[in-house]
């Protein structure tokens, strides 16, 4: 701020000064940054390039989209599938109905024992499994109780899913359901 000295002069204070010091090289640097100018066709385009599985099971060139899978699942038995889904009905603890575009599969947490993941029906999950034939259970750890095992066994097919990849998908922003 301007200040008057005893005589009436006005003066800026050291902090104004300081300020307006900062400003004007704020300035001239803005002004000596401006660069050439960039035509369309000279930016490049590139894919990006995924390597690996991304944290929480996200996609690979090797993987099937969730929705292909549930809804022609004898082409991409014993696939590894990712994408997102509906929870339908919970079924038990393990077992839950999973729907994708319109297509339903019975889905099995692979772990026996893992920290409880809090489904309800009309979650949006965000998961990457295993589809499995319903003669394979080789993927499940440990028996499955006994009505989501009367509902596996009446199945084709079935995804398989890790707890500690299974995720909750609220307002577009995906949460962990476990602290592993």
């Amino acid at each position: 701020m301007a200040q008057r000295t005893g005589d009436g002069r006005t003066y800026l204070g050291q902090a104004a000064t300081r300020w307006l010091a900062a400003f004007g090289a704020l300035l001239l640097f803005g002004a000596g940054c401006g660069g050439p100018e960039v035509e369309d066709e000279d930016i490049i385009v590139r894919e990006p390039v995924v390597t690996g599985v991304p944290y929480g099971g996200g996609p690979t060139d090797d993987m099937a989209n969730l929705e292909d899978a549930v809804a022609r699942p004898a082409v991409y038995n014993g696939d590894t599938v990712y994408g997102q889904g509906t929870v339908a009905e919970v079924v038990s603890e393990r077992g839950f109905w999973l729907e994708s575009e319109g297509q339903f599969i019975f889905t099995v947490i692979r772990e026996r024992e893992y920290e409880q993941v809090a489904l309800k029906a009309g979650h949006i999950l965000q998961l990457s499994g295993e589809l499995h034939e319903t003669d394979d259970l080789s993927a499940l750890e440990g028996e499955l109780d006994p009505y989501a095992a009367r509902v596996l066994e009446r199945q084709e097919f079935y995804l398989v899913v890790s707890a500690n990849t299974l995720q909750i998908v609220t307002r577009g922003v995906a949460q962990r359901t476990s602290s592993n």
